[in-house]
């Protein structure tokens, strides 16, 4: 009997649809493997290039403190001490900031927020907070770090931060912070003597922290992760196509084939037929040459049997013969 079209859709239908099932688990699986994984790798990619970017935001402000100090401060050097209203742009650490507001304005620096937190600064807006304390009592540690990166929070809100001490190493920003009868009247004027004097040269005098708001790291790092899991789903999907193409080549047809011979073995009771693939090396091969060895057997049953059945008609006939041969004899003597 012959299968039916249905009934060999159903064959294909099973085998590809387990393989397919099977192998779309462990690519969904491997997804959501490499999904985690990337976002972890690319999260710490987005907060190593935030730190590179903090770290040169530091250097520029860095580099304006040593312009101001060495090329502004001079010129006005006359003036802050005649003056009533103290001059900020004559001081580093007011220009490094006031530049930095301006830098902020441009792409991609918009989130980034700049300070050089102090203990003792002049100007009160730079007083160092609780957590910027335990950052700088780390920087005037033994053996402490030159840079310190985490998150830390303002309100609702985390932020990631990069810091890095600032040491005072130049002496002439000792006339303004050594002692008070030192400094320029119109700081005095300005900010008072209680704040922003007592500095000790080589000291570290401020932590500079460049903060950005937590959000645009995991919007980096998710942006990119799903880029990274669709290029990965894109691929593994090729890879489950060109599978199942393979699997209906090189498994379902063959197996279809096998099945072809073995049914028309059975509908047309023919056992000289040949299997396809006996001369194969693969499973294929084993396969058929093993149901041929079968129907071999079968064969020789069968004219084993064949074999029996004449030689037993052949006695029988004999033996009737026989019979009428002796019913015969046996009247003729009577």
């Amino acid at each position: 009997m012959k299968a039916s079209p249905n009934e060999r859709r159903k064959i294909k239908f099973g085998l590809a649809a387990k393989l397919n099932l099977i192998l779309s688990l462990v690519f969904f699986l491997s997804v959501c493997g490499f999904g985690f994984l990337l976002s972890s790798i690319f999260e710490n990619g987005a907060k190593a290039e935030v730190e590179a970017q903090a770290l040169i935001v530091n250097q520029f402000a860095n580099a304006t403190r040593s312009y101001t100090q060495e090329h502004i401060t001079p010129l006005l050097q006359q003036q802050l001490q005649s003056a009533t209203q103290f001059t900020s742009e004559a001081i580093p650490a007011a220009a490094a900031r006031q530049t930095f507001d301006f830098f902020r304005d441009d792409e991609p620096y918009n989130d980034f927020f700049y300070k050089a937190a102090a203990d003792n600064p002049t100007n009160p807006r730079d007083r160092a907070d609780e957590f910027e304390m335990a950052l700088l009592e780390r920087f005037r540690s033994e053996n402490a770090p030159t840079l310190l990166s985490g998150i830390r929070n303002f309100g609702p809100e985390e932020f990631f931060y990069v810091a890095q001490p600032l040491k005072l190493n130049n002496p002439s920003c000792l006339e303004c912070h050594s002692i008070p009868a030192n400094a320029p009247a119109s700081l005095i004027a300005s900010y008072g003597s209680e704040n922003g004097f007592g500095w000790q040269l080589n000291s570290v005098i401020a932590t500079q922290i460049v903060s950005v708001p937590y959000r645009q790291i995991a919007d980096m790092a998710r942006h990119r992760s799903i880029q990274g899991i669709a290029v990965l789903a894109a691929i593994l999907i090729l890879i489950l196509l060109i599978l199942n193409i393979l699997l209906s080549k090189v498994v379902v047809q063959p197996i279809l084939k096998i099945a072809r011979t073995a049914q028309l073995v059975a509908s047309e009771d023919n056992l000289d037929v040949e299997f396809p693939f006996e001369k194969s090396n693969n499973e294929f091969g084993v396969l058929s040459r093993a149901i041929s060895s079968m129907i071999y057997g079968l064969k020789t049953f069968a004219q084993e049997l064949e074999y029996r059945d004449r030689a037993e008609g052949i006695h029988d006939v004999n033996s009737i013969e026989y019979s009428s041969h002796s019913s015969s004899s046996g009247g003729e003597s009577r």
